[in-house]
């Protein structure tokens, strides 16, 4: 569904992220030249977030830019687009932001069922373990359900400020969340505080996942120009990301902070008949805005090229002055990346209906996205709708890289998988890079064939 007055569509947005990508992957990273590793590090993460519903990637209401906050530190900052996340659901794809790792390997695979083990407990830190241990002040403050303190992101944050546990009404797809001013008022409340000379701070926004509200001002202009109430609750968070940076800059810290601004998953809005986000794999609900500030007179040189949210563990790690551990595919956006590949999966489908997860390969300027024994090759740099099946045209490309989607899941370490249920197993705990137990299975059961491909 495309949104009635975008200056821009998603198809030149999408050509225009074309270019970079062709001049760019492969090509050398970026050096750090007399650089300082910054003294305070703000992670800010948008839930459900496109990254063609930017300003700064060419979306309008109107007359009206609907993110003029994240315009603006576009402008101070740098651009990776196309971003791809690794999974459609919040808790996955945070999972990976904090880890580095694909959710094969950190084993947490969708938002219900599963939890991050204690320290003890797993091989691998977490991006604010590795900091915390580095002599940074630590807090985190998250505004919906998934990201609960009980689920395990927690670990490595002094401070862990998330909406108190909330039951849902039986059959309730709206999960309890935080407004983006509450939120942004508690970590204004700690920051009024911060004494530390360091910290990382991670802040999470929930607002435009569905069900999604009304505001005044101008987030209701911005809804009433555009069509979409999903566009208005973007306007709205932006606002709140402007008052929180405004009380970065009045604290005296912007110029020594390095900033990343990331989504963790897209929304469907009807694109292959998704509403929503979960059960497909498609650029609509992979594809994400990553906005990167480095510290005034860092002195880095960066290099625009094709990103994931795997990406944004190296580089914070490798900028902080610290050396991050090997990933399968996550490299610091200071580095060369020559394989040039994103891997993508949703395993909602299996656990919900019993159908087959769905995975995707990115390479290049070609994906293969694959359902059980069905899969589509897509040139989504040309189809940016990715509606065009290719496979009988290019079939040696297609068994190329089918195959290479398979070797790379052999890459991945496995971990246990979960039973198969309509309605999800809550507190199951997942082994963290274990390698025990069965991979999440391909095919569907017998007799009940996916419709997702």
């Amino acid at each position: 569904m495309m949104l009635k007055r975008l200056v821009l569509g998603r198809r030149q947005v999408l050509l225009a992220a074309v270019v970079i990508f062709a001049v760019s992957c492969g090509r050398d990273g970026a050096e750090p030249r007399g650089a300082r590793a910054p003294l305070h590090i703000l992670l800010v993460t948008l839930d459900t977030t496109r990254a063609d519903h930017m300003g700064f990637l060419g979306a309008h209401a109107g007359d009206m830019s609907p993110t003029p906050a994240l315009d603006a530190l576009a402008e101070e900052g740098i651009v990776y687009d196309p971003a791809f996340a690794s999974a459609p659901l919040t808790l996955p794809s945070h999972a990976t932001l904090m880890t580095g790792l694909e959710p094969p390997e950190h084993g947490l695979r969708e938002n219900e069922g599963y939890v991050l083990p204690p320290p003890s407990d797993r091989k691998e830190r977490t991006l604010a373990e590795w900091l915390s241990s580095a002599g940074f002040e630590t807090a985190a403050f998250v505004s919906a359900e998934p990201l609960r303190r009980d689920r395990g992101l927690a670990a490595g944050f002094r401070v862990y400020d998330a909406p108190a546990p909330k039951r849902r009404p039986e059959g309730a797809l709206a999960l309890p969340e935080r407004a983006a001013h509450a939120t942004t008022g508690a970590a204004l409340n700690w920051l009024s505080s911060l004494a530390a000379e360091r910290s990382f701070v991670w802040v999470h926004f929930f607002d435009p996942h569905r069900p999604w509200e009304s505001h005044g001002g101008r987030p209701a202009a911005v809804a009433e120009a555009s069509g979409s109430p999903y566009l208005g609750e973007i306007a709205y968070m932006d606002g709140q990301i402007r008052r929180l940076f405004q009380a970065w800059k009045e604290k005296g810290l912007w110029d020594d902070t390095l900033v990343v601004v990331v989504g963790d998953h897209g929304e469907g809005l009807g694109e292959h008949g998704e509403a929503t986000h979960g059960l497909l794999a498609y650029g609509a609900t992979l594809r994400v805005p990553l906005v990167v500030k480095p510290p005034k007179g860092q002195g880095t040189r960066f290099v625009k090229r094709p990103a994931r949210v795997a990406d944004i563990f190296p580089t914070i790690l490798e900028m902080a002055g610290l050396t991050a551990p090997p990933r399968t595919l996550a490299r610091s956006l200071m580095s060369p990346d020559p394989e040039c590949i994103s891997y993508g999966e949703t395993v909602y489908p299996w656990r919900q209906y019993g159908w087959a997860p769905v995975r995707v390969l990115r390479r290049g300027e070609w994906e293969w996205v694959a359902a059980g024994a069905k899969g589509e090759l897509i040139h989504w740099t040309e189809d940016p709708s990715e509606t065009t099946d290719l496979r009988e045209q290019r079939p040696e490309l297609a068994a190329d890289m089918e195959a290479a989607l398979l070797a790379l899941r052999r890459r991945f370490r496995p971990t246990k998988g979960v039973g198969r249920n309509r309605r999800p197993h809550g507190g199951l705990h997942a082994p963290y890079l274990a390698g025990a137990g069965p991979e999440v299975p391909d095919e569907p059961p017998a007799g009940r064939e996916s419709t997702l491909v």
